[in-house]
């Protein structure tokens, strides 16, 4: 016999189920309803008692609620086959689904010879089931780590160097940041009168409360050029120069030496822009260096406006994860209209992976915002192709 919504009268469900469904917020036709709500995602699974559980309604309930949490799981992995084949994830997640779950509705229950069929919509709590998951270390990839903590602490003097922020050491964090490194840059706070003075020992002590795993100390400045055949524009050439080496061991990475020229109409802006390129360099020759050392693998943060559906989340996902240099994707918040993505990729910039995104075949997504200091590219969607 078959009980669910709309059937017609029929004998009451033994007691096991009907303390389970009373136990359960929401419960009744049109408690719950599939999709992604504020407060969780709500997921319908099916399942049938184990031979010989008793009582088998409550077997039946059990094994439902294990089929929800396990239907989400390749969303929030760094990749299925870590999600399928872990018996950490057995032992410590699908074992306690009630753990994870917030309301629990009973749709439908029919019995079976020697068995009992139910079908539940329960409502997932994201927030600790993915809390949980980066703890066990099944979101991040291997090699994320190996991304090391930059910490820059420049001498920048003279012409251009700027009063505030060194016009040098903010294009080297600028441009190491876009390539997935943390960054700290202390050039302008290394010592009670906030002047850039890129010494070591200063740098030291900066690392050491940043938790850095590289300093990168050196020096920049700017110098006049003559050049006769352009008047009324003057020319500045900047150098930069460094070293950068393992925290706290100080043993030696990497020397390195840039240089670049710009003109502009006022002196102090011509030098500015030059230290400015040349920090440019500076910061393409020091990822060269480091990337036969550490793995240049790093952890971006994608939001997606305008996308609601459960389905299409998980398409989105199994793209974004097929895109060449990413090693990892995970949801990392869904909303009614909103998914948040972690992407862990391997020499990919925020501004390349918006550009990747945007050329996703099958949608129609716009970019919206990039942010390169912080790793972060939102982009919206005008519906799927």
């Amino acid at each position: 016999m078959r009980r669910g919504c709309g059937s017609g009268p029929a004998a009451p469900l033994p007691r096991a189920l009907v303390l389970i469904a009373a136990a359960c917020l929401g419960c009744g036709c049109s408690g719950l309803q599939v999709g992604v709500h504020r407060e969780g995602v709500v997921v319908e699974a099916e399942a049938i008692s184990a031979p010989g559980e008793t009582p088998a309604q409550a077997s039946a309930v059990s094994a439902a609620e294990g089929k929800v949490l396990a239907g989400l799981l390749d969303l929030f992995v760094s990749s299925q086959a870590r999600a399928s084949s872990g018996e950490d994830v057995q032992e410590k997640i699908l074992s306690q689904p009630r753990a994870y779950l917030r309301k629990i509705q009973v749709v439908e229950a029919a019995r079976e010879p020697g068995a009992t069929r139910v079908r539940i919509r329960a409502m997932v709590v994201l927030r600790k089931l993915m809390k949980d998951l980066d703890d066990m270390g099944l979101v991040r990839p291997e090699g994320v780590y190996g991304t090391p903590r930059i910490l820059i602490a420049m001498e920048e003097a003279g012409p251009g160097a700027g009063r505030d922020v060194g016009a040098a050491s903010h294009a080297l964090r600028r441009q190491l940041a876009a390539r997935g490194y943390q960054v700290f840059d202390q050039s302008d706070r290394l010592d009670p009168k906030f002047a850039k003075t890129g010494s070591r020992k200063d740098a030291q002590s900066a690392a050491r409360a940043a938790a850095a795993h590289v300093v990168f100390s050196g020096s920049a400045k700017a110098q006049p050029v003559q050049d006769l055949r352009i008047s009324g524009y003057h020319w500045y050439r900047g150098f930069v120069s460094g070293t950068a080496s393992l925290f706290p061991s100080g043993t030696s990475l990497a020397a390195v030496s840039a240089e670049a020229t710009a003109m502009d109409l006022a002196p102090e802006s011509a030098a500015a822009k030059a230290l400015h390129n040349a920090g440019d360099l500076a910061a393409e020759k020091l990822t060269g260096e480091l990337s036969s050392r550490f793995r240049e693998r790093s952890e971006l943060f994608v939001t997606v406006l305008g996308m609601a559906d459960l389905d299409a989340v998980r398409r989105l996902v199994s793209d974004v994860r097929a895109i060449g240099g990413v090693v990892g994707a995970v949801v990392a918040g869904l909303g009614p209209r909103e998914v948040r993505l972690r992407v862990f990729a391997e020499k990919i910039s925020p501004d390349d992976l918006a550009v990747l995104l945007v050329r996703l075949p099958g949608y129609r997504f716009v970019v919206r915002a990039v942010e390169p200091d912080y790793n972060y590219v939102e982009i919206g969607t005008g519906g799927e192709g």
